[in-house]
């Protein structure tokens, strides 16, 4: 017989155990389908669904949706972050639209970027500071989105190719709850499905990044 541990990877595609891992959603997940439910890492964190509709592909926000996490805590002191998750847009172009964001003043944000039709990871220390916009276009079509962050510059990777990056100054980690499909202004908020989220407190490497996505593209592409 499996472990549990092994069972869980099997089924998921993504290692929960993994301690760096502080926040993973598997929307298109049958238990995610009510309000709150608790996410899967190992942290269980409350989550507060405010109009996104459950699907078998995730969830879709209509652009005055969210879901609200208490994932923050676990990131208070983290020197670096790593954003994932499966996204499609609901039309294009589109611009300033979140994916992810903290709540507080000085947050940070993975979705559309200031440039129409394009993805950037950004932060607000005492300025607005971003990975750049990528190279390629956001259309509708499903797309695994990755942010980076090491301390001193932010990437945007898509579909495991680097489509920006550039150097910041200031910690990119808050102390505001995180949210999905929806800015910390309120507005620019996110249209379409969000498939699964998950933050590390760390960088992954290629090798991870391309692992994520070989493990869980079957579900969306």
């Amino acid at each position: 017989m499996r472990s549990p541990a092994l069972m869980v990877k099997r089924d998921t595609g993504i290692d929960i155990y993994d301690p760096s891992l502080k926040l993973y959603l598997p929307l298109h997940d049958h238990t995610t389908g009510v309000s709150p439910f608790i996410s899967k890492d190992i942290s269980h964190h409350t989550c507060t669904v405010t109009g996104a509709i459950w699907g078998k592909y995730g969830r879709t926000f209509d652009g005055d949706d969210n879901i609200a996490t208490t994932a923050a805590a676990t990131l208070v002191g983290a020197t670096a972050l790593t954003l994932e998750a499966w996204v499609k847009w609901a039309a294009s172009p589109q611009t300033s639209q979140a994916v992810f964001e903290s709540t507080s003043a000085n947050c940070w944000g993975l979705g559309g970027g200031w440039t129409a039709n394009k993805w950037a990871f950004w932060i607000h220390a005492t300025t607005w500071q971003s990975s750049g916009n990528s190279t390629s276009n956001i259309d509708t079509a499903w797309h695994h989105m990755v942010g980076t962050y090491n301390g001193a510059a932010l990437v945007v990777i898509i579909d495991t190719v680097v489509q920006a990056s550039g150097a910041v100054t200031g910690n990119a980690t808050r102390d505001g709850n995180i949210k999905l499909g929806e800015t910390a202004a309120g507005a620019g908020d996110f249209k379409g499905i969000i498939g699964e989220a998950r933050v590390y407190n760390r960088v992954l490497t290629a090798p991870e990044i391309m692992r994520n996505y070989q493990n869980t593209k079957r579900r969306y592409i």
